[in-house]
């Protein structure tokens, strides 16, 4: 049976869900939540049903679930590819059918392209769209459209069969769970239960088709008041009403029998502030003034730094007055770039200990701003941003005062490619064109000459390298990585940020290691024997690099947590800071 809980945010459709769950009559019960909400999910199941509940109830992302089933009836250990392993197989796919392309077969040749189009080849996979359908709509179609959907069907057709050879790719674990389960009666005997999902992929959809058929029952919940659609169709819940219908219609397509239920609000139990707020907010017409109590507050600032500083002091008096712990309290923002920066440098000062959930661009931490910068620099013949970004990371071994003179003078100096790298020594005048030069001029450009060979002496390994392939370019770059003693400088910053008590930063640098070593596996790897030039690595690599992601986890439960609005639903808290909340913003 297919049962779907729908009501208002606020209604108890979770609790409500995790009450029936803990109350089973003995039935295996399976929770699926998306990936960031199963911690969260596995505490409040555990506080509603007691540590008896894990006796017979699980929470399970999709992740998981594939790898559950393909531990009960195999391929749990079927060798995957990862980011990195994915985008050169996508780049060794696109060159085995080059010669046939007909639009992509410029753009084909940039390592950039390879993004975009690792980008298209995942929402294909999703979408359960297969390379010879492609084939066959371009065929069926005129122009230069069709010449495109021919170009993605051979280049998706040949990545796949690259796959099928170095390992499986993990854009397809739900086409393989789904496989298994149309064999398998894996959920037979089960009670299923889903929450906090808008909508469903295809590929999702059709793991969801054969666990209806197995399951005793499949309960979904979703945010939406009734499954009649607005007039125009553009309501705030059309996404959750279309979702509805697409499982109703999957049900009356197994044979399956339907359950809608209805969840109302308590306005009792609700702050009626909050009530009118949400009211009121995407109401048509002149919103009606209410009493907020000091419920609903507007703070105005001149800029975010102030934003932030208010927040801090607003976090402060309610820990000080109210009684609230850290982790009653959450901040977040629709675009939380602006201020994470802000928050990660104020709430300390504020003596606030802070957790942030947030992605950020793996590339501009230092260790692989150090490798990336330092190929940029041999590539693009040493100029003055890529030198000096390489240097400001901190991880050379130039000290600090060195660097500073020496950029003081190549930017008097305008100095770049060979200049770097000649034999005779640097002689213009410190001080400038004209200038009269002095012992301690003198004193100075010896000193200055010498650092500039101590920084161009690793970088020559990778200029002068003569295996131009990918391996080869792979060897010579973490050789470069030993030449300046990357690893011990590494192991010593590690130990010295566990020793300041900052281990999630330690934790960090450990991983962003382990990537960087598993991004030049990849390339040694996969490339292989593929010629391939210093500047066509260098920005493959940056790319490869790019697929990675750094997890963290709080090192203590009693936290504030900031993260974006995108990602913080399944965080319950008792106070909300809204940063940012203008007209620009809030419509998102």
């Amino acid at each position: 049976m297919l049962k779907l809980l729908l009501g208002r945010a606020g209604t108890g459709k979770t609790r409500a869900l995790l009450e029936a769950m803990a109350a089973g009559d003995g039935r295996p019960q399976i929770l699926i939540v998306p990936e960031q909400h199963s911690h969260s999910m596995e505490r409040q199941l555990c506080a509603i049903g007691g540590s008896r509940v894990s006796l017979f109830a699980e929470v399970l992302s999709f992740t998981r679930l594939a790898n559950r089933v393909f531990s009960v009836y195999g391929g749990l250990a079927a060798p995957a590819l990862d980011g990195g392993g994915r985008l050169l197989l996508l780049c060794a796919a696109l060159k085995s059918v080059a010669p046939e392309l007909r639009v992509y077969q410029r753009p084909s040749r940039k390592p950039a392209f390879l993004s975009g189009l690792l980008a298209t080849v995942d929402e294909l996979k999703s979408c359960r769209v297969s390379p010879e359908q492609l084939i066959r709509a371009g065929e069926e179609s005129e122009g230069p459209g069709g010449d495109k959907l021919t170009d993605l069907g051979l280049i998706c057709g040949a990545y796949e069969a690259l796959a099928a050879r170095q390992g499986a790719d993990p854009r397809d674990r739900l086409t393989r769970t789904a496989e298994k389960l149309k064999e398998h009666p894996w959920a037979q005997g089960m009670d299923l239960w889903l929450d906090g999902f808008t909508d469903f992929t295809p590929q999702q959809q059709e793991v969801l088709r054969h666990l209806m058929r197995q399951a005793d029952s499949l309960t979904v919940t979703l945010t939406c008041d009734h499954l009649e659609e607005d007039e125009g169709g553009a309501g705030i819940f059309s996404p959750a009403r279309r979702t509805a219908a697409g499982l109703l219609r999957l049900a009356a397509q197994e044979g399956i029998s339907c359950e809608v239920e209805h969840l109302v609000p308590d306005w009792d139990k609700r702050c009626e502030p909050l009530r009118q707020v949400e009211k009121q907010l995407f109401a048509h017409g002149e919103a009606e003034p209410v009493s907020c109590q000091r419920r609903v507050e507007l703070l105005g600032a001149l800029t975010p730094r102030s934003e932030v500083e208010q927040a801090a002091a607003g976090i402060r008096r309610l820990l000080r007055t109210q009684g609230l712990r850290c982790r009653d309290i959450g901040v977040t923002a629709r675009d939380l770039s602006v201020y994470q920066p802000l928050v990660e440098a104020i709430f300390p000062r504020y003596q606030i200990p802070v957790f942030t959930s947030a992605m950020t661009d793996i590339l501009d931490k230092p260790i692989l701003t150090l490798v990336t910068a330092a190929l940029d620099t041999v590539a693009n013949g040493y100029r003055y941003d890529d030198v000096f970004r390489y240097l400001k990371t901190g991880l050379t071994d130039l000290p600090e005062e060195d660097r500073d003179l020496l950029e003081n003078y190549v930017l008097k100096w305008n100095l770049r490619g060979s200049q770097w790298t000649q034999k005779k020594p640097w002689a213009m005048p410190p001080k400038g064109y004209g200038a009269a030069v002095t012992d301690e001029d003198r004193a100075l450009l010896e000193r200055l000459d010498r650092a500039r060979r101590q920084v161009a002496e690793p970088l020559e390994l990778l200029r002068k390298n003569q295996n131009r392939t990918g391996v080869g370019q792979a060897i010579c770059l973490y050789s470069f990585m030993e030449e300046i003693g990357l690893p011990q400088r590494l192991e010593d910053r590690v130990a010295e940020l566990h020793r300041r008590e900052q281990p999630a930063l330690a934790e960090e640098y450990r991983q962003l290691w382990e990537i960087l070593c598993r991004g030049l596996e990849q390339c040694a790897a996969l490339l292989g024997e593929t010629p391939m030039e210093l500047e066509e690595f260098s920005g493959l690599f940056r790319l490869v690099l790019s697929q990675y992601d750094v997890g963290t986890i709080p090192v203590s439960l009693d936290r504030v947590t900031v993260g974006e609005t995108t990602r913080e639903t399944g965080h319950p808290v008792k106070v909300l800071f809204l940063l940012g909340a203008d007209d620009v913003s809030i419509p998102k």
